[in-house]
């Protein structure tokens, strides 16, 4: 929505803006970290519904 509007300025350079820990490769943006994080958290979902099914079998 932001990105079709005139604040699409003060969105990119939000977006944009890049933070982390230089030494360790890890300053990237803020877009970069928000769709790593939401990869993160759907892996480790799909993880616990892949050790859930497992433990439902194995208790049947």
């Amino acid at each position: 929505m932001l990105a079709n509007s005139s604040a699409v300025g003060g969105y990119e350079a939000v977006r944009d803006f890049s933070f982390g820990p230089a030494s360790l490769h890890l300053d990237l943006t803020l877009g970069q970290w928000a769709a790593d994080g939401l990869l993160a958290i759907f892996f480790f979902v799909v993880g616990l519904e892949l050790k859930g099914g497992v433990r439902r079998r194995e208790a049947s």
